[in-house]
């Protein structure tokens, strides 16, 4: 595959909660292991990571990724991760039901005779029954990941939350698989990714997600095994760097 160049872009909303993303600006398209006989179909896989600069950043509580590729021809059959579901719980939650009867009958008799003799009766008779049924009910589950096709098919988009079990701090992969021609050697695919966090409005219980950082990327792809493919989109990678030199020394 040769030298990967990669792309760092810095964006957030306050300069004490700096959030960097990484990716890859030249990936190799290789051919889908469950295709080899089929030219029509390549894959990429992008390593998208952040990092969150300073602890005292709010932490992020999705990301928003799309991956669109410029050449209209190009369609998604098939990417990953698919959508999944997953709980705080870890175990389902148990229910325990029980029902309770009760009665009972009771006789007292208390008598005194002069000063002498004093007397005590007294007959008491009880029942119970109990009635338990216990059941597991599940969890309740939210959307982890969340991804699918967009415009007709031509384009993905993942959502990724943080729960206990996954955090979006460090390297995700995601994998896509498109349909071509047979004489495609390569093309140029817009990538942005939005970390959100949700925060509470002001005066109300409503949570809406704020943007705390964003980047945007354009990957260079090319047909794993085509050199001169792969020397035209790593040109065009060193003509970006070269790109964003120029537009951070207009800025200052």
């Amino acid at each position: 595959m040769g030298t990967v160049f990669l792309c760092t872009a810095r964006v957030c909303a306050d300069d004490r909660h700096a959030i960097h993303f990484d990716l890859p600006q030249v990936v190799a398209a290789q051919q889908p292991l469950d295709r080899d006989a089929d030219d029509t179909c390549v894959t990429v896989q992008l390593e998208l990571s952040s990092m969150i600069e300073s602890p005292h950043a709010p932490r992020i509580d999705q990301w928003l990724v799309r991956c669109q590729p410029r050449d209209s021809q190009v369609r998604v059959v098939d990417y990953a991760p698919r959508t999944e579901t997953s709980s705080d719980l870890a175990t389902p939650i148990q229910i325990k039901k029980t029902d309770e009867q009760s009665s009972s009958v009771g006789l007292s008799v208390d008598g005194t005779y002069g000063h002498a003799i004093r007397g005590s009766g007294g007959l008491d008779r009880g029942e119970k029954s109990t009635h338990t049924i216990q059941f597991d009910r599940l969890a309740p589950v939210q959307a982890v990941t969340a991804s699918g096709t967009i415009n007709r098919g031509r384009g993905v988009y993942f959502k990724l939350r943080w729960t206990a079990r996954q955090v979006l701090e460090g390297e995700k992969t995601f994998r896509l698989t498109f349909q071509v021609s047979p004489q495609w050697r390569g093309n140029l695919m817009d990538v942005s990714v939005v970390a959100q966090s949700e925060r509470k409005a002001l005066g109300t219980w409503e949570r809406k997600p704020e943007t705390i950082g964003s980047a945007k990327f354009v990957v260079a792809i090319y047909r794993q095994g085509d050199q001169q493919a792969a020397e035209h989109a790593r040109a065009i990678s060193l003509a970006e760097d070269t790109i964003r030199e120029v537009a951070a020394e207009q800025r200052q």
